[in-house]
């Protein structure tokens, strides 16, 4: 590699990673936050920060909901989507995965002691459909048209509230899910 004094580190968060407290001058967090459960996430972000030197940075993008009040319906539906490709219980699902919005991570971060450096929010061009998630997950019949089922659901539900669960229909019927991706810069 033409990179001179980069390492990488691979290790549990939730455990003692294999690094040194306050021995890392940048730590990037891509898509990983939203795989641990709401209580878990703060640890996540701690161990993180115990890692860094003071004045390291760590660079965060996950996708999450776009209010704290969204947090629990976007969860809930990854869990029972989840769980048909699974076969787990949505309950057992959603232990382990919180999709977490912005201000819930920023205040998390103040309250550990991080310093906002930068962040946002942003619409990712992703269209998630049930049909989708039967050809990525290889389902079977049985498990498409419960994942159909899951996808009208919500649709029915959230339709008139974008606010609170963005699901659309195109022009052919089918219906998806918009995406949303947070990012933050933190420093030590």
């Amino acid at each position: 590699s033409d990179l001179k004094n980069i390492s990488v580190t691979q290790g549990d968060i939730l455990k003692e990673l294999p690094l040194k407290d306050n021995s890392v001058d940048i730590g990037v967090s891509r898509h990983v936050l939203q795989y641990f459960g709401k209580e878990a996430q703060p640890e996540v972000l701690k161990n993180f920060y115990n890692s860094l030197k003071s004045n390291g940075i760590l660079v965060m993008k996950w996708p999450g909901a776009d209010s704290p009040e969204q947090s629990p319906i976007l969860t809930d539906f990854y869990a029972q989507t989840l769980g048909v490709c699974t076969n787990e219980s949505s309950g057992e699902v959603a232990k382990n995965k919180y999709f977490v919005s912005y201000q819930e991570v920023e205040e998390i971060a103040k309250k550990i002691g991080y310093k906002i450096v930068a962040g946002g929010k942003c619409r990712a061009k992703l269209r998630i459909t049930g049909e989708g998630f039967s050809d990525r997950f290889k389902l079977s019949p049985q498990q498409t048209e419960e994942m159909t089922k899951i996808f009208q659901e919500f649709y029915d539900r959230y339709k008139d509230q974008p606010q609170q669960f963005d699901m659309r229909k195109d022009q052919t019927g089918l219906i998806y899910s918009v995406q949303h991706h947070n990012y933050l810069t933190l420093e030590k």
